[in-house]
């Protein structure tokens, strides 16, 4: 009788015991769907790929580098013009006049085509643009060319009676050649007309005492 009971205690307290088992691993299991309920409903995607909250208002947009920014469009971050310097031209870009450089100016005074320091000017300073105001002496045809030309071009306006500077030369230029301003208010071109020029310098020819240049603008004034 007493074995009876004995392993009738056994039994129950066996049952009892995968019943608690059981309880806790379904409370597990219960707590588990729930946390994972919780971060779905937290960490929501749109269909653009944003993440949202569980409230449903977006976070603040950010750019790739991860700095976030206001939802505005660039034109909030207006430039003030009048904040900006522009930006000095390269040394080697900038266009010589008699007013920044002074070998030009002493150039452009000068009374002897055939003095020295024009070959000088010629060999330091070719391949520079230079600008000056200037008249044209001569317009004579370049070889057996009708359209085709060799100008030559002396510093300030026009005078029968004296001229300055070297004697500057466009070499087999054509009218297109001349990059004129303003080209469609311009009906010709020729001796007498003053001129302000901008152009190449290329080199001095001492056999002529010629200071050859290659035309880059030719404005008739």
């Amino acid at each position: 009788m007493k074995k009876q009971i004995l392993g009738w205690a056994i039994l129950c307290a066996t049952v009892v015991l995968l019943i608690v088992i059981l309880a806790v691993a379904a409370g597990r299991s219960d707590s588990g769907d729930s946390v994972q309920a919780e971060q779905e409903s937290s960490a929501l995607v749109d269909e653009e790929g944003s993440v949202v909250d569980g409230s449903g208002a977006e976070p603040t947009a950010t750019e790739d580098s991860g700095d976030a920014v206001d939802g505005g469009d660039a034109s909030a971050a207006v430039v003030d013009d009048a904040e900006v310097e522009p930006e000095p031209e390269p040394e080697s870009e900038q266009v010589l006049t008699a007013e920044n450089n002074e070998d030009l100016a002493a150039l452009l005074v000068l009374r002897d085509p055939g003095d020295p320091s024009v070959a000088v000017f010629a060999s330091e300073y070719a391949g520079r643009n230079i600008m000056f105001e200037a008249s044209i002496d001569s317009m004579d045809y370049h070889g057996g060319y009708t359209s085709r030309y060799d100008m030559l071009i002396t510093a300030g306006q026009f005078s029968e009676d004296s001229a300055a500077g070297p004697s500057f030369q466009f070499e087999d230029v054509g009218i297109a050649d001349l990059h004129l301003v303003d080209s469609e208010d311009v009906e010709y071109i020729g001796v007498r007309d003053n001129v302000r020029v901008v152009a190449r310098v290329e080199s001095f020819d001492d056999s002529a005492d010629l200071l050859l240049l290659e035309p880059v603008s030719v404005e008739v004034l």
